[in-house]
Parts: structure tokens; C-alpha cells; sequence
């Protein structure tokens, strides 16, 4: 029977792509992609679906569901048309807080409009936990993600932080490296430098915060 490893191993080899060109695309860590084609362990759901995205395979098949590897249609990945109304996933918890172990299973949907979601974009709903991006994002409000690896000085960012701690900070570029900010002035913000010892990889920027009023 395959592992996850090996449908990740014959994915690659059959669309003729390297780790770092699954690194570049995806902005999962090198070490975490040596990972898991080792078969120490398997992505969690979001970056499996990045993975399957840009091999163009069937999410299914990825995680042994399906026998068919042939990647499935926008709509069997979830993603529902309604008209001048589009609901994406909400993929899980990102901690506006201390960074921990984020991005779980599909919790929720997200309803964004037509004019947002467009065919190049890649977005992605997440749900914030934690205060520390206060007052512009608070607990359990959602914000919409567009996947880049790289942002704008100041955007508002979903980040990984070591290619596993996930956060939502503004991003404030320097000559020798990036600060992550917290908008709430009981957090500090934290300066990582390029050749640090500990890695910052950025998911993508803030395009759109949903907040439900109770």
C-alpha cells in the first residue's frame, strides 16, 4: 500500500518538479518537505491542499482516499459557486497571538463576493484567535488570505514561522530582516534576521476581513 510519501514522490516525478520547486510554490519549509517525503510525518490539511494544488493531483488521492491522482474540479475542492457569491473554505484558527502550531481541518465557509475571487487568485479563509492584532482584527473574526510568497512593507500577514508556527502579523521589512507586529501594544514585536537561526515564510497578505455581529 502507498504511503503519503510515495503518492508525494510520484506526484513530483510525474509533473517533472523538484522540493524546491515545492517549497517556492507552497512556502512550506524545506525541512518539511524532506519530512514528509521521508515519511517522518503528514502535512496537516492546508498544506496538503497547497501541495495538491500546484502538482495538480487529486487531494484525494494525496492522502490514499482515491485511486484516481487526476486533480478534481474547483467544485470538488469545495469551493462553491453561488452567483455574484463565492464560499470558500474556512480552513482553521491562526493565532493573532503567540505563534503555535496552526491551519486545521475546514471548520467553516466564508462568502465572498465575485469581484474578490478571481480564476489567478488563490485565497484562503482563516479564522483569528488571540488578541494581539487588536484593534483591527479581533477573536474569531475571519480574514481572507491571498496565497504569495512575498507581501508589500506593512501588509498584514499570514506567516510561518520555523515552517510550523503559524501567525497573523503586520510585516515591517528591514535591510537585515522582518519584524512581525503586533498592532496590540501588550505583545512586542519580534525581529527575525535572513541568516537567523529561525525562519519566516509567508503564506500570504490580508485581502479581506469578515466580522460577524451577534
Amino acid at each position: 500500500m502507498q504511503t503519503f510519501a510515495d503518492r508525494l514522490k510520484q506526484a513530483l516525478t510525474m509533473r517533472d518538479k523538484t522540493q524546491g520547486d515545492l517549497v517556492k510554490a507552497t512556502n512550506i519549509s524545506q525541512s518539511s518537505i524532506s519530512d514528509y517525503l521521508n515519511g517522518k510525518y503528514r502535512p496537516n490539511q492546508l498544506k496538503t491542499y497547497l501541495i495538491a494544488n500546484y502538482l495538480n493531483v487529486s487531494y484525494e488521492w494525496l492522502l490514499g482516499f482515491d485511486n484516481n491522482i487526476e486533480a478534481k474540479s474547483t467544485r470538488d475542492l469545495r469551493i462553491i459557486d453561488i452567483g455574484e457569491i463565492v464560499k470558500i473554505p474556512v480552513y482553521g484558527r491562526i493565532p493573532a497571538g503567540i505563534p503555535i502550531q496552526a491551519i486545521e481541518d475546514i471548520i467553516d465557509y466564508a462568502e465572498i463576493s465575485r469581484d474578490l475571487y478571481k480564476e489567478d487568485r488563490q485565497l484562503i479563509a482563516l479564522r483569528i484567535s488571540g488578541d494581539s492584532m487588536l484593534p483591527d482584527y479581533k477573536d474569531n473574526d475571519t480574514v481572507i488570505i491571498e496565497k504569495r510568497p512575498d507581501c508589500e512593507n506593512g501588509q498584514d500577514c499570514a506567516v510561518y514561522i520555523n515552517g510550523f508556527d503559524a501567525t497573523l502579523k503586520r510585516v515591517v521589512k528591514q535591510e537585515n530582516g522582518l519584524l512581525l507586529q503586533a498592532l496590540n501594544p501588550a505583545y512586542e514585536t519580534k525581529f527575525y534576521p535572513y541568516n537567523g537561526t529561525e525562519s519566516v515564510n509567508i503564506l500570504g497578505v490580508v485581502v479581506q476581513l469578515i466580522r460577524k455581529f451577534n
